[in-house]
């Protein structure tokens, strides 16, 4: 299928970057189904923007850990979002209809108990 090439396209190009010491990385509008697993080795990412790609499903289980802003705006088939990086200081979600009520209860929890903000 297309979304396949091109997922294993994005991957190919993602493992021969020379560039994993990039800061900030722009995957918006592309129409792949799942991010590759090796974002989580560009160690000093701390900008993904995967804004309108509307055919992604899931992000892998493991983000850089210096990741500080993600921007996942208008993916509409999102299904999933993993544990958050610790640094995380902004995640766009707006018109992510993919999600269900459990996956953003359990993302609230999750960044709770780890800022530490009391909820009263």
């Amino acid at each position: 299928s297309p979304s396949s090439t091109e997922s294993q396209l994005l991957s190919t190009d993602l493992e021969t970057s020379q560039d994993n010491c990039s800061t900030s990385l722009d995957l918006s509008r592309n129409n792949f189904v799942s991010l590759p697993d090796c974002i989580s080795k560009f160690v000093n990412l701390m900008k993904l923007r995967l804004s309108g790609c509307r055919r992604l499903l899931e992000i892998p289980l493991v983000l850089p850990p210096s990741l500080c802003d993600l921007y996942m705006d208008d993916c509409t088939s999102l299904e999933k979002i993993p544990k958050l990086p610790l640094r995380l200081k902004r995640l766009n979600l707006c018109n992510c209809f993919g999600l269900s009520g459990d996956e953003v209860a359990k993302l609230e929890n999750n960044l709770l108990n780890e800022v530490g903000i009391s909820s009263s």
